[in-house]
């Protein structure tokens, strides 16, 4: 007889880094939780100092949580925050996973100098494509 395979809990909260390869950019992401997960996860890694000093010195702007499904966070020194709020349909969570991982692959590009253009479309849509499938293989 086959074991049954366990069905993932989709709405645990869970924070970890991912890479933008080859960018040399991070962000850490956040999937049923607040900002303040990101913050104790920078702590508990060990992160930049200049990370979590931006983050004390402000801890009011960052801290205060907004009625959003997702968000994007450009402001540190290095790195970014992503903050997901999967959804019981599975079409809306792809939904927000891709707005906010536009809006990822935006700042990313920014921060490199590179702008979107004919030329540098493929570069986005790349970026862009990797960041979904890394969350949404931690989703799902």
């Amino acid at each position: 007889m086959k074991k049954k395979k366990k069905e993932k809990d989709i709405f645990r909260k869970q924070v970890f880094s991912m890479e933008a390869e080859p960018y040399d950019q991070h962000c850490i992401v956040v999937l049923n939780g607040k900002f303040e997960d990101a913050y104790k996860y920078l702590k508990r890694v060990k992160a930049k100092k200049s990370i979590i000093d931006a983050i004390e010195k402000d801890k009011e702007e960052y801290f205060n949580e907004g009625n959003y499904l997702g968000y994007v966070c450009p402001k540190l020194p290095v790195g970014f925050v992503m903050i997901i709020k999967v959804q019981s349909n599975w079409i809306e969570t792809v939904k927000i996973v891709a707005h906010e991982s536009m809006h990822l692959t935006y700042h990313i590009h920014r921060r490199t100098g590179m702008t979107l253009s004919t030329d540098s479309e493929e570069a986005y849509t790349y970026l862009m494509e990797k960041m979904i499938e890394k969350i949404l293989r931690k989703i799902y």
